[in-house]
C-alpha cells in the first residue's frame, strides 16, 4: 500500500452533502493498557519449554488445538517457529510453551482471562464503507506512513460520525457482517470474488497429434477480516481484540504470449498475467465497555491511479 496518513486527532465531516457541512471532531479514546505485555523474538539463551496443563473447564469443540492457535494470535505474533527456535503446540490436555520467561508468563495470563470467559460469547459486527479520502477527514497534524489506521474510539461518538456518512453521497456501504462466537475462538469473515485467468498451456497427446489445453488459475479479489477476542486479564470487564484486515484487489490481467513447440513449428498462444495490489492492517488493541474500533486503510489505486479508502469499524457486545 502507498503512503497513508496518521493524525493525533481526525475532523470528520459530517452532514448532508446537499447542505451546509457541520465538522464533528472524533478522537481515539483512552483505553486500558494489554494485560499481556509484548513479547519480541527471544535470545537463544532465554529460551525454555513449559508444559501448561488446560483445565477441563475451559475447553470448547475445538479443544487444546483451538486454543492453541488463540494464544498464538494474542502472545508474541509473528515470534513463533523453528527459525527463532520457539514453539507453542498442542500435547494432549496440555499446551507445549518453548519461548522465553515473558512470554511463558503472558501464555499463563491469557490462559487464565479464557479459562474464566469459557462459556461466554461475544457478538462482532464488523461495518465495511467506501469513501474518497476528502470526504473522512481535514488531518490537523499529518505525517505519511506505511500500513494503515487503527484505534479505539467511544462508541456512541463513533456512531454519530457514522450517521452523518451515511447521508453524503459517494459513501458506499459495502456490507455488515455480523458474527457470534466463543470468547477465544477465531472468526474469519471473508467478502471476495474468485477471478479465473490463463495461467498457461498443459501439453496433451491426441493420438498422433498434440493439443495444448489452457491451464485456469483463480485469485481471491477481495476482503477478509479475522478477529479473536478475550477478556483484557481474569474477571476484567475489558477486552483485549486481535484482528487483520485483509484487501486484495485485481489491478489488471495483461495479455500475454507464450510460444510453445508444435511439431515441427512454433507457436502461440494467448496468456494472462495478474496483477493483485494487496494491503494489511493488523493490531491487538484493549478496549473499555462501550469502545469501538475505527480501522482505515487505502484501497489499491484503480486505473486512474487514484486510491479509496475503505473503512472498518468494529462492534463488540459480549453474553454471559
Amino acid at each position: 500500500m502507498k503512503g497513508f496518513l496518521i493524525a493525533v486527532s481526525l475532523i470528520l465531516v459530517a452532514g448532508c452533502a446537499s447542505g451546509p457541512v457541520s465538522q464533528a471532531t472524533l478522537s481515539p479514546a483512552d483505553r486500558p493498557a494489554p494485560a499481556l505485555a509484548e513479547v519480541g523474538v527471544p535470545k537463544a539463551s532465554e529460551i525454555a519449554t513449559e508444559r501448561i496443563v488446560v483445565e477441563a473447564a475451559a475447553l470448547r469443540d475445538g479443544g487444546v488445538d483451538e486454543m492453541v492457535r488463540t494464544l498464538s494470535r494474542f502472545v508474541a505474533p509473528g515470534t513463533w517457529g523453528p527459525e527463532s527456535g520457539t514453539a507453542l503446540y498442542a500435547d494432549g490436555d496440555a499446551i507445549v510453551v518453548r519461548h522465553s520467561a515473558a512470554a511463558r508468563e503472558a501464555v499463563r495470563t491469557a490462559l487464565r482471562a479464557m479459562t474464566g470467559a469459557a462459556r461466554r460469547t461475544l457478538t462482532v459486527t464488523a461495518r465495511y464503507f467506501e469513501m474518497e479520502p476528502e470526504m473522512l477527514v481535514e488531518l490537523e497534524a499529518a505525517a505519511a506512513a506505511e500500513g494503515g489506521l487503527a484505534d479505539v474510539y467511544d462508541g456512541d461518538a463513533l456512531r454519530a460520525v457514522v450517521a452523518g456518512w451515511l447521508k453524503q453521497e459517494g459513501v458506499n456501504v459495502l456490507t455488515a457482517p455480523k458474527l457470534t462466537v466463543f470468547a477465544g475462538q477465531l472468526g474469519t469473515i471473508t467478502i471476495a470474488n474468485q477471478v479465473a485467468y490463463i495461467r498457461g498451456y498443459e501439453k496433451q497427446a491426441a493420438g498422433s497429434a498434440v493439443v495444448w489445453d489452457p491451464v485456469i488459475g483463480t485469485i481471491s479479489s477481495g476482503i477478509a477480516f479475522e478477529f479473536a477476542a478475550i477478556p483484557n486479564g481474569a474477571g476484567s470487564a475489558d477486552t483485549l481484540v486481535r484482528f487483520s484486515l485483509d484487501m486484495s484487489e485485481l489491478y489488471e490481467a495483461q495479455d500475454s504470449f507464450l510460444v510453445l513447440r508444435q511439431g515441427g513449428a512454433l507457436a502461440s498462444r494467448n496468456t494472462e498475467l495478474p496483477r493483485v495490489l494487496d494491503t494489511r492492517i493488523a493490531a491487538t488493541l484493549s478496549l473499555r465497555p462501550g469502545q469501538a474500533i475505527l480501522a482505515i486503510g487505502a484501497e489499491p489505486p484503480a486505473a486512474a491511479g487514484r486510491s479509496r479508502l475503505l473503512i472498518v469499524v468494529i462492534e463488540i457486545e459480549w453474553q454471559n
